[in-house]
């Protein structure tokens, strides 16, 4: 029977191969961390697909004057700006009052006391109702800086000159500087 020296001898060499045998301290092993990283990797990009929501916005683009055969956009343009509200038709910007048109920008209906001057705008929408026939389409659009309910008193100008109606159908267009 060996003795319990031996025995301990004997303990102390096989651990000492060992720890010669084991890597270097401080070095990790990063293959099980890889493999825990890739595992995760494909099942994020296997259910992104069925939880990814799409959305879908409906657009309708402004259809030219009726009956033409050419693709040449006639629906006028209101934009509200912070001088007042400039209109353009197909002859181009309607000058002060709406008396004319020219090709140059030019403000249709002036602000009075800070304000968009519903009823002038609704003369001015009149005369170029009439002047397009049958149309009752117009593209609004509006300053950022512009408020919402200054927005809505010109739809509302827009729509109708008293009982008379006007452009029944407004597009909304996004402002521009």
């Amino acid at each position: 029977m060996a003795s319990p020296l031996s025995i301990a001898r004997h303990v102390r060499r096989a651990l000492a191969r060992r720890r010669s045998d084991a890597p270097l301290d401080g070095e990790l092993n990063i293959v099980p961390f890889l493999d825990i990283i890739t595992n995760l990797l494909l099942f994020l990009l296997a259910t992104a697909g069925s939880v990814m929501m799409v959305a879908q916005v409906d657009a309708q683009l402004p259809r030219g004057p009726r009956g033409a055969s050419t693709n040449v956009v006639a629906t006028p343009s209101v934009t509200i700006v912070a001088r007042g509200v400039v209109i353009a038709g197909p002859g181009g910007f309607a000058t002060a009052e709406c008396t004319a048109t020219t090709r140059t920008y030019a403000v249709a209906v002036p602000r009075r006391d800070g304000a968009i001057d519903s009823a002038a705008l609704s003369a001015c929408a009149a005369r170029l109702h009439a002047s397009l026939g049958q149309d009752d389409r117009v593209i609004l659009s509006a300053d950022p800086n512009v408020p919402y309910d200054e927005l809505v008193r010109a739809m509302d100008a827009l729509r109708a000159d008293g009982d008379r109606p006007l452009f029944s159908d407004i597009l909304l267009s996004a402002g521009v500087r």
